[in-house]
């Protein structure tokens, strides 16, 4: 009964960290793959740091953006959009195409 309990246990903890790791795995996974959308547009001019989906993205939490190092600030008063969608698929591209380096 108890090798049953501890097992069981197991899998949950394991489900959770494969859950939470997901997003950032296949980030990285598709960059050493080399899959990416990244040939469909092209990056903007400006530093990611002024890209305001990169700054709503991160502050809004879209999927996967609290494994990202963003230097932005989030202000209690920046309005969230209520559907994730583009600001999300938007917010990735940027992470994935236009915001590299350390």
């Amino acid at each position: 009964m108890k090798l049953l309990n501890f097992v069981l246990i197991l899998m949950v903890c394991f489900t959770l960290t494969f859950s939470r790791n997901q997003i950032r795995s296949k980030r990285t996974i598709d960059k050493l793959l080399g899959y990416s959308n990244c040939w469909q547009k092209q990056c903007p001019p400006w530093k990611c740091q002024d890209d305001s989906a990169v700054i709503h993205g991160y502050c809004c939490h879209c999927p996967g953006s609290e494994y990202d190092n963003v230097p932005v600030p989030c202000y209690p008063d920046l309005k969230c959009p209520i559907s994730p969608e583009p600001l999300c698929s938007d917010y990735n591209f940027m992470m994935d195409c236009c915001c590299t380096g350390p």
